[in-house]
């Protein structure tokens, strides 16, 4: 990480770059990642500081935004979703039996946590993180075309899924009231046109349609009430008939991560009406081969980064408000 950051220092404007996931609880919501680095002007030089970009970009563009709409509703510049309803699973039992194999570590711990005094608030509130999204909003709409695209400025060709990514973002701040400048909020929305005309053809560009429909969903969800309703019955007939088969390249699969990535999507696709639960429901069946006996997600020699990754998203799912038939199995491998 050290030969990285002073790349990344040339890459963000602001202050502080705060990269987190989140852990919901019943009456607490917990930042489990957070790291800050001093920050300085833009200056891409070369493909390789553009691709260290990217992977900077997937943290704030991809992760960070989601969390932002499940902070802690005691921020005083908290503006809660009006439609999303943000209510909870705990996911640690208050008790954990001896049938589990971390049971003594996990209940000391959370004994240990209810007698600690020391803790402090950060004192970051919600704007510091829509901060964080605002000002790489900003730098990477210099390099968004007619169409509505993200083009990366040394390849010249759009790459990967920061179109939809990008629409994500803007939609974060549009809905969150944090912007008001309706140039930018109608980038967002073209990025959101583009993105979904690609999923409705089948033609993302890279091939990773598998990551689309994740970042698409939730700037759907946030653009909602501010499309002409022309777009917004665009938008609704795109959704409904995308082909999960043509989108994905792992469908149906146990190969890999990416379909945990797709499956997700596919869950709030139908949280919105446009898709049943059985293919969810078919690839979480499939995706319990990749456990092992103490929970990890095992995929290429079962290394922390593709655990972290993976139980991103099915954790995700159950945040998102998942309570079907296999939702005790995959709460257990959660915690």
């Amino acid at each position: 990480m050290a030969n990285i950051l002073p790349e990344l220092a040339k890459i963000i404007k602001i202050r502080g770059l705060f990269f987190v996931n989140f852990v919901k609880n019943v009456q607490d919501r917990i930042v489990v990642y957070f790291f800050q680095i001093t920050s300085f002007p833009i200056q891409l030089t070369n493909k390789t500081g553009f691709m260290k970009l990217l992977f900077l970009l997937y943290s704030i563009l991809f992760i960070l935004p989601p969390a932002i709409l499940f902070a802690s509703d005691k921020d005083k510049n908290e503006t809660v979703s009006k439609n999303i309803n943000v209510d909870q699973y705990q996911l640690i039992p208050t008790e954990i039996n001896t049938d589990w194999i971390l049971f003594d570590k996990i209940n000391v711990f959370k004994s240990n946590q209810l007698s600690y005094k020391g803790f402090t608030p950060t004192g970051l509130l919600k704007s510091d993180y829509l901060e964080v999204i605002k000002g790489q909003v900003l730098v990477m709409r210099n390099y968004q075309d007619d169409q509505g695209r993200i083009i990366d400025p040394v390849e010249k060709i759009e790459k990967y899924y920061s179109t939809p990514c990008y629409a994500h973002s803007v939609a974060v701040l549009a809905f969150s009231n944090y912007t008001k400048d309706k140039a930018l909020i109608e980038s967002g929305m073209k990025a959101l046109d583009v993105a979904l005309e690609d999923m409705l053809s089948a033609e993302m560009p890279g091939g990773h349609g598998d990551f689309y429909t994740y970042p698409v969903m939730f700037a759907y969800r946030l653009f909602k009430d501010f499309a002409e309703p022309e777009r917004l019955s665009r938008w609704n007939f795109m959704l409904k008939n995308v082909d999960p088969k043509r989108v994905y390249k792992q469908y149906l699969s146990d190969r890999n991560n990416w379909n945990v990535v797709n499956f997700y999507g596919e869950y709030l696709r139908h949280k919105e009406g446009f898709t049943t639960i059985y293919y969810v429901e078919d690839c979480m069946e499939l995706q319990l081969s990749h456990f092992t006996e103490k929970g990890m997600y095992n995929e290429h020699g079962n290394p922390m980064p593709y655990d972290l990754f993976a139980r991103h998203y099915l954790s995700g799912i159950l945040a998102a408000g998942y309570d079907g038939k296999l939702f005790s199995t995959y709460r257990e491998l959660m915690y």
